[in-house]
């Protein structure tokens, strides 16, 4: 036995002793739970998820030539451009679970599935826009906190992927029904919403309560996202809690990362976890400066800037397979120049032009 199944093991029996010891406590909680996910969580989520699982289905394994300059800046090949839409539309775990399916039937490397893990696993229209309008009076933080969270997953994974991958063969999927993929996957979200009441409620009985009030939030939020949400309602000062809610959504929660690294069979979760600390810092700085710099002003100045990076990143591309040298193909493939075959690095011997006669 792994030592990660003898610690697994080990909490797993000490949280059931807790249980026995404190059942009230936990059926308490657990009712909580479930009344949360009856009069909040199924009513705003639902609806949203059902069609955002529906476009997600229509869309993906299409062309879209449209998105495929930036599959480019983010070192992802033509033929899985339509991954992008679960990434971003699809919501947590689907952006993750579709880059794995696509490695294991061999339409992706490994190391290019790893890579998209560092932002691919994104939370989706149907958490922004059906439940954050609970946790926000003004309706103009929606709009504002969308593009921050698409913008910190897109730099995250320009600054962590790197692999050039060749073109393979589209692997075509058939997408489950729609309404069962919606309503399994609303059905694991109130299960983990529920068990992550139960573990917040033993929380608080012991030690949170001593806590200040964005402390036990951010605690809460990191552990489970719809209960960090929740609770961000607490804090009065709605300029704090849209901050707090951009590094919340890009973080995700312990419950968020436990659902994907059950999903990444074979996959390393290193990358992962390198762009969900860097997408969480995108975001925090990102929602602090439109927050405290202007507003919508500020966050078309941020796009403006991305954009400018983007463009420069791709001049500075171009530039370097500009850049010739001995072990080049076009030097190879020019008439005028020929390289000799030796051990020692090729040397460029100029040749007298086929056409010119003595």
């Amino acid at each position: 036995m792994s030592r990660w199944k003898k610690i697994q093991g080990i909490l797993a029996f000490c949280g059931i002793l807790i249980l026995i010891l404190d059942s009230q406590s936990a059926v308490a909680s657990a009712a909580d739970g479930i009344r949360m996910c009856m009069q909040q969580v199924i009513p705003a989520i639902f609806p949203i998820l059902v069609l955002s699982i529906w476009l997600t289905q229509a869309m993906v394994n299409s062309d879209f030539a449209i998105l495929r300059p930036l599959g480019r800046l983010l070192r992802i090949p033509d033929h899985a451009v339509s991954l992008l839409i679960p990434a971003f539309f699809g919501g947590y775990p689907v952006g993750a679970q579709c880059a794995a399916e696509q490695y294991r039937h061999g339409s992706l490397s490994k190391e290019t599935a790893e890579e998209m893990l560092s932002f691919c696993n994104n939370a989706g229209p149907s958490f922004i826009f059906g439940f954050l309008p609970l946790v926000f009076s003004n309706g103009h933080r929606i709009w504002q906190i969308w593009p921050i969270h698409i913008g910190s997953a897109i730099l995250a994974g320009m600054i962590l992927c790197h692999s050039e991958e060749k073109e393979r063969q589209r692997v075509a999927q058939r997408g489950a029904p729609v309404m069962g993929t919606a309503v399994r996957s609303m059905a694991m979200i109130c299960g983990w919403v529920i068990f992550f009441r139960v573990l917040t409620g033993f929380l608080e009985r012991w030690f949170l309560w001593r806590l200040p009030g964005a402390a036990s939030v951010v605690l809460i939020g990191g552990m489970e996202l719809t209960n960090g949400c929740i609770r961000l309602q607490r804090i009065p000062d709605e300029e704090f809690r849209f901050i707090l809610c951009a590094g919340m959504l890009s973080f995700g929660g312990l419950c968020v990362h436990m659902q994907t690294m059950s999903i990444l069979q074979g996959l390393s979760v290193k990358k992962y976890w390198e762009g969900k600390l860097l997408q969480t810092f995108c975001s925090l700085l990102m929602a602090g400066i439109t927050v405290y710099a202007g507003g919508w002003y500020a966050l078309a100045g941020m796009c403006v800037l991305v954009i400018l990076i983007l463009a420069m990143q791709k001049r500075l591309a171009i530039s370097k397979k500009m850049v010739y040298n001995a072990h080049s193909i076009s030097w190879r493939k020019s008439p005028c120049y020929f390289a000799k075959k030796s051990n020692a690095p090729a040397a460029i011997v100029p040749m007298e032009p086929s056409w010119r006669k003595d």
